[in-house]
């Protein structure tokens, strides 16, 4: 192996890069991703491997990212075994861009810093876990939606249905409320998802080259054609961070005489389990490049590192002058 000498004037860089964070590693969190991907075969470090190794104290010297869609991701490979996922010459040319190209790295950090809340954490749920089954009297919605309104409309001109219009509104505010409780497992990862492809497309827009794979650039395409159906969840999100204010009291009134939140709650529903596969790409896509770029900041900010010659495994693992990266002034 070759060494490296690392050390570069910092003046020219922003502070985050290539030093630690200083933030509290929730990695209850953090390893969620990889426990739900995790198979009963030896493809991954072990918990006992673990504890011996203080894993989570060398994640926390390792971890650079910017999000928690990253640090996620970047948890589960280093804690994974597959030749699918190896540095490949194009990550490579992407680290060393991340470090020498500072407008791209400004930028990306700006990008990636908006999955930095910890909502973000349950983008992954969307696509691990089994949605909440639509029920099968759902269909039912869209026309007590109608009579509903009509019921409404009808006392300008008429009084002959006013004693029809409680026992409506009483049953839609059952079926409204009772949905609540659906509607809180999504609250915090859809808006979150809509943010993550927000980020995937500027980032393609910024430089094309980023993501070549043809399977990237389709999921965008996909989420864009049913994101329309997530914006309740941006609504529900507000009205709870501002319960006093005039207009979303009015909304929730008009949502309930509807069934209005019910109604898009199963479309969405529908459409989330329509696309499983598209959400985990632009997760696994975003996630590789926080990786990438937390790769280039722990080699900017080590005093030295190596980049490894791959051999034919029956050669073993042969090295020179390496060091413990945990153990100050180690020999």
């Amino acid at each position: 192996m070759r060494l490296f000498n690392n050390k570069h004037k910092k003046s020219n860089y922003i502070k985050k890069f290539g030093e630690f964070k200083s933030e509290t590693f929730l990695f209850n969190w953090i390893s969620e991703y990889f426990l739900k991907n995790t198979k009963s075969d030896y493809s991954h470090l072990s918990d006992k491997t673990c504890n011996d190794l203080d894993f989570e104290e060398l994640f926390m010297f390792l971890d650079r990212t910017n999000s928690k869609v990253g640090q996620q991701y970047l948890y589960y490979q280093l804690r994974t075994s597959n030749d699918d996922d190896n540095i490949s010459d194009k990550d490579e040319e992407l680290i060393q861009k991340i470090e020498k190209d500072e407008k791209f790295r400004l930028f990306l950090e700006k990008q990636l810093s908006k999955l930095d809340q910890t909502e973000a954490f349950y983008i992954a749920k969307l696509f691990q876990d089994k949605p909440i089954e639509v029920p099968k009297w759902h269909w039912i919605l869209p026309f007590l939606s109608i009579i509903s309104l009509s019921c409404v409309l009808s006392l300008l001109f008429s009084t002959g249905l006013v004693s029809l219009v409680p026992v409506l509104i009483i049953i839609n505010m059952g079926i409204h409320y009772r949905n609540k409780n659906n509607l809180d497992h999504y609250i915090s990862s859809i808006p979150e998802l809509l943010k993550l492809h927000s980020i995937a497309k500027n980032l393609l827009d910024y430089d094309s080259n980023i993501f070549m794979e043809k399977e990237f650039k389709q999921s965008i395409s996909v989420i864009e054609r049913v994101k329309k159906h997530f914006y309740l969840f941006q609504l529900e999100n507000r009205a709870q961070s501002d319960v006093t204010n005039l207009f979303w009291g009015s909304l929730e009134i008009i949502k309930i005489i509807l069934v209005l939140e019910p109604i898009m709650f199963f479309k969405a529903l529908t459409k989330i389990k329509t696309n499983q596969k598209h959400i985990r790409n632009l997760y696994n896509s975003i996630g590789r490049l926080d990786m990438l770029y937390s790769i280039s900041s722990l080699r900017y900010g080590a005093d030295n590192y190596c980049l490894p010659n791959y051999s034919n495994p029956e050669d073993g693992i042969k090295a020179k002058g390496i060091y413990h990266p945990l153990i100050e002034n180690c020999v």
